[in-house]
């Protein structure tokens, strides 16, 4: 062999080793990272999955691609060899050259459209595990299955086939036009008799694939959306069904058509029959439901379209659970009084007054301790703190490597000493100092808290913000908090991470991430493990991709660890007239609820929702699903009502709370969201999490709701729910307001704050002394059978990122106040119609005793409330003495209460 088929020979494998080098990299990190987190049956059913199906495809095309071919390529190469005659190649060289070129074009394609089937594993496999919906469509009524399911198979089965022929014929005919039986002479087009043949029988294939097509496309009228809904409309149903159905008999007319000229070797029949068809095809498909649509349908629209909007209302609802809404009338008297205070406790105590973009700037300013820590959105919450049900907000205190000064981003520094993020932040939603801050329930590093909260493993090795891999248990240890001007330092105790203590998965890992240090450098051990896919977001995505995910990961504390928890949603955009959301999908399940450990990084999925769709991924991966009933009980508490699922049910509630075919043509109730003022601009309200007391027994529980509008107008014409709680996790309750009353929205108690003299003048004040008034989220809080408004007001110096919560706005009625403090507004304002005399129930509550509920003036009451809330404010700012005073006064208060109230004949309600 001499040196330049050597040379050749050496280029050619060091291009296969680059080429294969990333798949076989690819393969053995994902291999070994998918047994570290035990989910390696996911990870072989999937690649094995997408290997059959690439190779049967790519067989399937091969075979067809080449028995064509064989059939015209024994004709030799009359052109082919008229373009090398110059360069006196011979003959059999000019052959086999040209062979080779066959099997290379053929071999690249068949790789593309195996790669494109392969691409298509999951649509398969759900056709092949299917699970019925028990629920049929209202046109061929087939189960719904078929159209989630089986439809979306055959459809790529169909248009696989078609590429096939298409690519085959297009070989063909280049072929035939090579070898001279095929082109032109004396200005006219020559085809050979056995071409005509080929061709005959290539277009007979596709007719048949034409009449499968348009038996698919009578399946696909169900979304159709040239009626006033999505779904088959009346035009639909009597005009395009039965031109498809026409379609499919000419289109096998056609087939027999071509069979007989093949028979015959008459080539006429075929060509004018395949013209006939054309014709024929733009009168049926195209003229003839365009003229029932204009002609029929639109000089009666709403009573031609009446059975196809029912059918659009009923599968909508299906397809978003609006179906499941319960609805109930919701009086919104003004009937509160201070009484309520104590009856609705859970209510008022949990007034959310602090808003997560304020409140991220100060834990920023307050909580962040160093530069590269960084909190992301906090989070809704509720803990039971010292036996009280307390809605908090909680930040998990994350690494921001990129926060790092420049010559501090080092390999070692990045992979090695920074490699997590230390503890969260949580805060009652309800209280502020004396300063405006937040009062802290978990704080600082290490995490302290006041109220006997524990976080025993506060390392975030898995969050939102990390994202690079990370090299744990090496000679190196790692940075784990700041301790005054040094740092305290770590060694990993988990099991997260790949083990790469070889030299063998070390050199993989190398040519991965292109660190040779990895390889080289004396920092791994035996025990040491790299951590990726860190992301909680992305690593969940990794295991299942076939699960949608909420936007928002949240932090949970539990048994003293952190756990992430993310809501994941089996989707589908084949629901038959189900109408689509803005990003194509028209069926919804919150089916699935995902925890991440932040330490270890283990990954668990919950059945939540069991559907049909999350039935048919059981049945492809049986391992993949936990029962709920396997969650932590710790965790269980925490589980809410995911914010992007409500807010697309509440989108499509909008129009489809009407259900009466006449009224939803003309829209006549439509609703929108109602809208609000935030930091100076109107923005559409977003739902909040909030705690409300829904049933009779007055226990507070954890919701998120919406308040509702007319469209065009800024009353409130309801309120939509979803209950969190485990007793009622998931249901979906409706509040509407009398159409006979006008109940204040949103933006109309914002026009009344504005036009209040004492608020706007204070307002307009802070504005000009150098500060920047920040007007928080608006809420509407239903209390009982009445509706409380709370706007809480921030003040940011314009050299300063430290919100401070410097007031409260409150409305109830025809009362709009700003107050210092909450529970003395709350006290002022359901107060208003009372006389100083007025009885009002109080709790006096004494260590080991029975509380004691008191009827007391109204006057002294408010006096007892006001000490109350100054010791507390001296107690929070460390003011002993003063705090000591004003327990003294209040005691000496309540005591001459009960005394005058014991000798008066008074005592416990």
């Amino acid at each position: 062999m001499n040196r330049q088929k050597v040379f050749t020979i050496l280029i050619i494998a060091f291009i296969v080793i680059l080429l294969l080098r990333e798949i076989l990299v690819g393969f053995l990190t994902d291999w070994w990272w998918f047994n570290a987190v035990d989910y390696q049956a996911v990870f072989l059913k999937i690649l094995s999955s997408r290997v059959i199906l690439f190779i049967i495809f790519a067989l399937f095309f091969l075979a067809f691609f080449y028995a064509n071919l064989r059939v015209v390529a024994k004709r030799g190469g009359g052109r082919w060899r008229e373009f090398y005659s110059d360069l006196q190649v011979p003959g059999e060289v000019l052959e086999r050259l040209r062979k080779l070129i066959f099997i290379g074009v053929g071999a690249v394609i068949a790789v593309t459209l195996g790669a494109w089937a392969s691409d298509r594993w999951m649509v398969v496999m759900q056709a092949l595990n299917a699970e019925a919906f028990g629920m049929t469509d209202p046109l061929f009524d087939k189960d719904l299955g078929f159209y989630v399911f089986t439809m979306p198979a055959l459809v790529f089965l169909k248009q696989w086939c078609l590429a096939t022929l298409a690519v085959t014929a297009a070989a063909v005919l280049l072929v035939y036009w090579e070898s001279k039986a095929l082109g032109w002479a004396y200005e006219k087009l020559y085809v050979s008799p056995r071409v005509r043949l080929h061709l005959i029988f290539l277009a007979s294939l596709l007719f048949l694939l034409l009449a499968w097509h348009f038996q698919l496309e009578i399946y696909d009228l169900l979304y159709s959306r040239q009626g006033v809904v999505f779904g088959a409309s009346f035009t639909d149903v009597h005009a395009d069904l039965w031109a498809f159905r026409i379609m499919i008999g000419l289109s096998v007319i056609l087939f027999g058509a071509m069979v007989y000229g093949l028979w015959k070797k008459d080539f006429k029949i075929p060509l004018f029959a395949a013209g006939g068809y054309l014709v024929l095809l733009v009168i049926v498909t195209g003229l003839f439901p365009a003229a029932v649509q204009q002609f029929v349908v639109e000089p009666n629209e709403v009573t031609k379209e009446r059975e196809y909007i029912e059918h659009a209302i009923r599968y909508t609802r299906y397809g978003y659970g609006l179906d499941n809404i319960e609805e109930h009338d919701f009086p919104a008297n003004l009937t509160l009084s201070p009484s309520d205070l104590q009856e609705y406790s859970g209510t008022f105590q949990n007034i959310r007054l602090w808003d997560w973009r304020p409140l991220r700037q100060t834990l920023s300013q307050l909580q962040e301790i160093r530069l590269y820590y960084r909190f992301q959105n906090p989070d809704v919450d509720r803990y039971i703190v010292n036996g009280q049900y307390r809605q908090v907000l909680l930040a998990p205190r994350e690494l921001d490597t990129s926060r790092l000064a420049p010559q501090a981003q080092t390999w070692v520094n990045l992979h090695l000493k920074f490699t997590h993020g230390y503890g969260v932040a949580m805060s009652p939603v309800n209280e502020v100092t004396s300063e405006g801050m937040p009062v802290f329930f978990l704080q600082d590093i290490p995490p302290k808290s006041d109220v006997g909260m524990e976080v025993t493993r506060p390392e975030i090795y898995y969050g939102e913000l990390t994202d690079n891999y990370a090299l744990v248990n090496t000679t190196e240890e790692e940075f784990d908090y700041p301790v005054g001007e040094v740092n305290a330092t770590t060694m990993y105790e988990g099991e997260g991470g790949v083990p790469i203590g070889g030299l063998w998965k070390r050199l993989v890992y190398a040519l991965k991430y292109g660190h040779f240090k990895l390889l080289i450098s004396g920092y791994p051990t035996p025990d040491t493990r790299l951590m990726e896919n860190r992301s909680v977001a992305r690593r969940v995505q990794k295991i299942a991709p076939f699960l949608r995910y909420d936007r928002d990961p949240y932090l949970v504390v539990a048994d003293g660890r952190l756990y992430w928890i993310i809501d994941a949603y089996t989707v589908t955009s084949q629901l038959p007239y189900s109408d689509p959301s803005t990003d194509g999908i028209n069926y919804i399940r919150n089916s699935v609820k995902v925890t991440v450990d932040a330490y270890n990084g283990e990954v668990n999925f919950y059945l939540a929702e069991p559907d049909p769709i999350t039935s048919t991924l059981a049945n492809i991966f049986p391992d993949l699903f936990h029962q709920q009933s396997e969650m932590p009980e710790s965790i269980v508490p925490h589980l809410r009502y995911p914010i992007d699922l409500f807010e697309m049910v509440a989108d499509k509630w909008r129009s489809f709370h009407m259900e009466d075919p006449e009224v939803f043509y003309n829209q006549e109730d439509l609703w929108v969201k109602a809208t609000e003022v935030y930091s100076g601009s109107e923005v559409e309200m977003a739902s909040y999490y909030i705690v409300l007391s829904l049933n009779e027994s007055r226990e507070p529980e954890f919701i998120l709701m919406l308040p509702f509008t007319p469209v065009g107008k800024n009353n409130m014409v309801g309120w939509l729910a979803a209950r969190c709680d485990p007793e009622h996790y998931g249901e979906l309750v409706l509040y509407k307001f009398s159409k006979q009353e006008v109940i204040y929205g949103p933006m109309q108690i914002e026009a009344r704050i504005d036009q209040d003299p004492t608020i706007s003048e204070q307002l307009t004040l802070w504005s000009q002394q150098g500060s920047q008034v920040i007007r928080g989220n608006l809420l509407v809080i239903p209390v009982g059978e009445s509706i409380l408004y709370v706007e809480p007001i921030y003040l940011r110096a314009d050299r300063s990122e430290l919100p401070e919560l410097k007031r409260v706005i409150l409305s109830y009625g025809p009362s709009v106040i700003m107050v210092e403090d909450l529970q003395q507004g709350l006290w002022t304002i359901l107060s208003s119609g009372l006389s100083e005399m007025d009885p009002v129930p109080i709790t006096i509550e004494r260590p080991g005793e029975e509380p004691v509920i008191l009827s007391v003036p109204a006057r002294q009451a408010a006096q007892a409330i006001t000490l109350y809330r100054e010791a507390q404010d001296h107690l929070r700012a460390g003011r002993w003495a003063e705090y000591g005073t004003s327990m003294e006064r209040l005691e000496r208060l309540l005591e001459e209460l009960e005394r005058n109230l014991r000798s008066g004949g008074g005592g416990n309600n």
